[in-house]
Parts: C-alpha cells; structure tokens; sequence
C-alpha cells in the first residue's frame, strides 16, 4: 500500500512539475518575443538598408514584409526607431497599407506593447516585398470576438500546402510569374518529398501548374503521370507551348498520415515528339489534419461551427482570416487539459493559430521627413536625375549636374527612396517611377526635357539566384504582343513620351565617377578636322543582308562628313584584334549589325565582355548602337552584358550606347536603325536621347516596330549632345 501510495504521489508531483513548466513556457514565450523584437534590426532605406539607427524623428516607419502571416512590432522597437508615440493604440497609431488603413490588435502594455496585424505578402516575382506604414493619426483597431465555444470542438480542419521553387527566369512566359522551378526534360520523373505535410485519413486536393516549354509535330506533344507514395493519381495529355494546372482529388487514406509521402511526377517521354520538355511552376496540396500545436503556425480552413486544437498552451493566440482584410482576433477561448475549444465562423472559416514567438518581424525602416516634397508648385528642371541609393553615388552625380547647369538648365537629382514614398507609400514599384515622372512632366515649371535613371537594374529582385549585381534602380518588365517580356526604360515616360530618358547602369561609385568623367570629356574635347570623332567604325555580321546594311549606313555617314572603317565577318571572321586596335585609335560612332548575346557579337565572337579591358582609347569616346539581339541587356544577376562593361571600364571604352534588352525580329529592327540614323545625322535634334525619344514616337503607330522599340534603351546621358565632324 506504501509503495503504490508513493508511486501515485510521485506521479501526481511529476505533473504538477509538467504544467507548471508549461506555465512558465507559455509566460516565457510572449516575453522572449518582446526580447526577440528589441534585437531586430531597424534600418534607414529599406531593402538595401545597413543596420544603423536613424538619427532624427521620422514621419512614418515603413515595416517591410515577405511572406504572408501575423506580424509583430514592440513598443520597444518604435522608440528605437525614434517613433514618438504616447501610447499604442488604434485612437493614437494608424496603419496602413497603399494608403488604406489597416487593422490591428495591440497585446501587453507600456514598453512591452506588442501590435499584431495580418500581413499578406506580394507574390508577384517581379515586385519588391510589400510595405505597411505606421504613423501618428486614428487608425483601426482589429475587431475582437469573444470565442466561448457552445459545442464540442472539431478537432480536423483543411490545410494549405504549397511548394514553390523559383531558380529559372523565363522571359518568354506568358502569365506574368516569369520565374518557374526545375526544367524536365523527358524521358524524366521527378520527386518531392511532402514532410511538412501532416495528415490523417481525410481526403486531399492537388494541383500542379506547369509551363510546358517545347512543341512538335506529334498530337499530342506532353504526357505527364501523377504518382503518390508509388502508385499512380492521374495521367495527362496536352498539346504546345502554354500553362498546364493538373488537378486531382486524392481519395480518403492515400496520403499517409505518417509524416512521409512522396510526390512523382512522371514524364514517360512516350509522346512521339522530338523533344519534350517542362517547367514546374507551383504545387498545392489541401488536405485533411489534426489542429495539433506541437507544430505552429497553423494555417487552416474549417466549415465547424467549434473548433479543438490539440496540445496547446494558454499563450495560443487565434485569428479568424476568413476576410483577410477584416481578420478578426478570438478572445475568451476555453482552455483546458492542453486544448484550445473557441467557437468557430463556421462555412469557409479560415485560421491562424500561433504563438507570440512565431510571429512574422518585418524590417524597420524610418520614412524622413523630406525637406522639399516632390509634389510642390515650384518644383522644376529641364534636367532631372533619379539617384538610386547607392553610397557615393550624390557626391558623384555633382560634376554633371554642375556640367548642365553651366550649360543653363536647370537640374535636380531626386532621391529614389523619396520617390517610393511620396508616389507608392514606401513601396519600391517602378510604377511609382512613371508616375513621379508623369506628374513632373505636367506639372513641374519648367517640365523636364531629360531624364537620367543613375543605378543599376536586375530582374532577380529576391535574389532567387544571388549575383553580385543589385537591384539598385528597378526597370519595367513589359510584355510584347508576342507574349515576350522586356526590359524597357522607355516604359517610364509612357505618359509622356516626349521625354528623353537614359540609364547610367551603375552599381559603384567609382563606375558613376567613370561615367560622369566620360560624358563631361567626350562634350568637352576639342574638335579638329583630323581629330578621331569624323571616323566611324561599321562592324557586320557574315551574313550578305548584315553587309547591305552596312554599306548603307557608311554612304549616310560619309555624306554627313565621317570617314568609315568597314569590317565584314562575311570577308574575316578572324577580325578581334583589328577591331580592338580599330577602337584604341579612337572612332566617334561604333555600329554592329548582325547577331549577338548580352555579352558578345556573332558566334564568332569577335567581341565579348573581358576584351573591355583591352580597351585603351582614353578620351577618344564612342557613342555605340546596336540594333540587334541582347547587346544592352543590363538586368543579369551574376553577368555584366557586352556594353555594361564598355560603359564601365576606366581608361578607355564607349560614352553611350543605343542597344536592345532582348531579342527582336530584325526585319523590324533594320527599319527603326535606318530612321534613328537619319535623325542622327541630319542635325534636327541636338542629343542622342532627344533622338531616340522621336524615334520611338515616329514608329508607335506599327505594332511590331513599337515592340522593338520597347526593348531598344539609351544606357548614357540622354542629354549627351553628338560630337559632329568639323565642316
């Protein structure tokens, strides 16, 4: 009797120990999620941020989120940031998003205040992570709902699987999400493990979105098996180039509840065709499981009018996101023998349940007060730079802004993170750059003539694939009638397309540096008859049709007093270093005709991007255009194209250079290069970018061409006056 006596009392102080334990967790857990939030960085400028405090009061605080869920901010974390606030709450703190306010829930008070929101994520690849604002004014206060549960909980609910892989960019993809997964070529099967996945016997919903990227004669072309576990879901036929959803309802007790199921999909090759190949874009997966909180958050659906969750602690907090705009916070939940009960929405209710410590901490930035804001009815300037926030790149502009000036426009350089905040809320859009620029150009006195984008661009905004190139300056992704997407700066001055614009592709000082000293020196260097500017240097491609085009653009050149040195691949293809010591004597325009890549011409590659440091032509500066394939292509992660590297290199290189983006048809592009030349040339127009501008304007009637000319850009001054031949 002793001995079982002690044994039952023994055990009874075992789980006196275990709830207390959990007791202390659960009050461990809300207060290391305050601790947490103080050690979070708050930084000045957002994604390119470093991690130092600001120094002054700002207006607002941008709070930078990359994934859907509940976010959290400290009280701590405001007053770090400078944020003078009285007290955290709805009467007091505003929240918003795109100017709309948003709800939110305040937790804690004082210095251990917490605000909780429902943040949702942009999920375009091509955006930059979506930003709420936080100010001073009357906000929204979330609305909270008492939870008493008047039933029994249900314990199952619906949950959200997605898989998503984004490694390879496609350009050529015609539904907007330009980054897919892994490419498979058949005959192929392909494998994912589903470990997150927690099942029971409940039945499951799976789709599967692919891009089929090959097509052939054979009807159809594509034929794709769906496996799970081993045994097959599904088989799918289909035909061409184009989106693929697969969709399949898996029956009860297929997907096992054992914490372990692998997905196949399988490509028999079996089809006929030469060739078949595919992209898997996304997978989602929604099944049946347990509300157990031994794994949170949990995101789940359920049509209960009561639901249960499973190992749980007191410091649960649930929210109800069947309107995710309106997410509602449940109070008052039954909590008993480590089981949540709160009373549910019922049909098509959507959930969040998590602890304070798996909350989403967004990046905080603090949005200044600008001393002059761009929306003022004195603002003007016939020159207008847009600075990326670039260290060095102000002090570095100041030589050409004072070039300009001493011409007699009136410039300003505008800061791209004032941009962000007066035109997009904080967010980092290049449509916010198109509509400062539309605003500027209607109602600025003067309007700007030119406009110069100083920073680099990249379409890897997330950094999927890392590179050393930042995406300092965003560019616009605009899609072709052909269903292709180009890199268009163009695109900025659509509602006023007037205007010359131009991009110093830049991602250092010291390359902002090299491209002010080149543009300042080529205007500046003196002109002689015998001087290097009269020559003009004519590269074609061994094709016959790239030799007609050459010989035309020399007898336009040589009427408008330039000498030609023509080279011809068709005759040698062995001409790299003819070429190089062609450009070390200097020449005033350097054209090619033919094929190219971003970093080459021709197959033969008679030029490509290492042989920029070969290039010693000092001050001897060439404007150089392209009308071809790729030249121009400045938006690479990891490669710096053929004219990036001309434009950069010190000692020598180019000044400008009118080239393309991306492929186009050169039946178009030959039309649109004998037009720019004879603006060029006959002296209408006094700088490259007015040029170009008129250009693009004389073609938008003609579809075809008009989509050329959106890949075609101005990497140089648009102000950039061409240096003639004396008379």
């Amino acid at each position: 009797m002793q001995i079982r006596r002690t044994y039952i009392l023994g055990t009874l102080a075992g789980l006196t120990l275990i709830f207390l334990g959990m007791a202390v967790y659960s009050l461990w857990n809300w207060q290391q999620v305050v601790v947490d939030l103080n050690e979070s960085v708050i930084t000045n400028s957002g994604l390119e941020a470093t991690d130092v405090l600001t120094t002054a009061t700002p207006d607002a605080l941008r709070l930078t989120i990359a994934e859907t869920g509940i976010a959290v901010v400290s009280a701590r974390q405001l007053r770090s940031a400078k944020f003078s606030f009285s007290k955290l709450s709805a009467e007091t703190i505003r929240l918003s998003r795109a100017g709309k306010s948003v709800p939110f829930f305040v937790a804690g008070e004082g210095d251990n205040a917490l605000i909780y929101f429902y943040a949702q994520a942009i999920t375009n690849t091509m955006e930059a992570p979506a930003v709420y604002l936080l100010n001073l004014g009357e906000g929204t206060a979330m609305q909270q709902k008492g939870a008493v549960p008047s039933t029994p909980g249900d314990s199952t609910g619906y949950f959200h699987y997605r898989w998503e892989e984004n490694k390879n960019f496609l350009a050529q993809e015609v539904e907007g999400d330009l980054w897919l997964g892994p490419l498979l070529l058949a005959p192929r099967r392909w494998d994912l493990s589903l470990t997150d996945v927690q099942a029971n016997s409940g039945p499951a919903e799976l789709s599967i979105r692919l891009w089929s990227s090959t097509e052939d004669l054979s009807d159809p072309d594509h034929h794709v098996e769906v496996l799970l576990n081993g045994r097959q879901m599904a088989s799918w036929y289909w035909d061409g180039i184009r989106h693929q959803t697969l969709s399949v309802v898996l029956p009860p007790g297929e997907l096992q509840s054992d914490y372990f199921n692998l997905l196949s999909i399988n490509m028999p090759g079996d089809t006929g065709a030469a060739g078949e190949a595919l992209y898997i874009d996304w997978i989602y997966l929604k099944y049946s499981g347990q509300l157990d909180a031994t794994y949170t958050p949990l995101n789940f659906s359920s049509d209960a009018s009561a639901i249960r969750i499973e190992n749980a602690l007191n410091s649960l907090l649930i929210f109800d996101i069947t309107d995710p705009h309106k997410p509602i916070v449940l109070t008052d939940y039954q909590y008993e023998n480590n089981q949540v009960e709160a009373a549910g929405h019922g049909p098509d209710g959507e959930y969040l349940a998590l602890y304070p410590s798996d909350a989403i901490r967004p990046v905080l930035s603090a949005m200044p007060q600008w001393p002059t804001p761009l929306q003022q009815a004195d603002r003007g300037a016939d020159y207008l730079v847009i600075l990326a926030d670039g260290e060095g790149f102000e002090e570095m502009i100041q030589p050409l802004l004072a070039h300009r000036e001493q011409e007699g426009m009136e410039v300003t350089a505008v800061p791209l993170s004032q941009i962000y905040d007066e035109f997009s809320y904080g967010q980092q859009s290049p449509s916010a750059i198109r509509r400062f620029i539309a605003y500027a150009a209607a109602s600025w006195q003067p309007a700007p003539r030119f406009v110069l984008l100083v920073g680099d661009a990249t379409y890897d905004l997330h950094n999927f694939i890392g590179g050393k190139n930042r995406n300092l300056l965003p560019t616009a992704y605009t899609a072709t009638q052909q269903g292709y997407f180009v890199a268009s700066d163009a695109w900025f001055t659509s509602d006023a397309p007037q205007l010359a614009i131009g991009r110093f592709p830049v991602q250092t000082a010291s390359q902002l540096q090299a491209l002010v000293s080149k543009t300042i020196a080529y205007e500046t260097a003196e002109n002689s008859p015998n001087d290097w500017n009269q020559l003009a240097l004519l590269v074609a491609d061994d094709e016959p049709e790239f030799d007609l085009v050459s010989d035309n653009l020399a007898l336009k050149l040589n009427r408008n007093g330039y000498e030609t040195h023509k080279l011809y691949m068709s005759e040698n293809d062995n001409i790299h270093y003819t070429l190089i010591g062609t450009l070390n004597r200097g020449v005033g325009l350097v054209n090619y005709i033919g094929h190219g890549s971003a970093t080459m011409w021709g197959d033969e590659a008679v030029l490509r991007t290492e042989d920029a440091e070969m290039l010693a032509n000092a001050d001897r500066l060439p404007i150089f255009t392209t009308f071809t394939c790729n030249n121009g292509d400045f938006t690479h992660p990891q490669t710096d194209s053929l004219t990036e590297s001309l434009l950069w290199v010190e000692g020598g290189g180019i000044v400008a250079a009118i080239a393309p983006s991306s492929r186009a048809a050169i039946d178009y592009q030959l039309p649109i290069s004998e037009l720019f030349y004879e603006l060029l040339l006959d002296g209408g127009q006094a700088t490259v970018g007015e040029v170009l501008a008129t250009t693009r304007l004389a073609v938008s009637h003609d579809a075809r061409q008009r989509d050329v000319m959106q890949t075609i850009n101005l990497l140089g001054d648009p102000a950039l006056r061409l240096q003639r031949p004396a008379p």
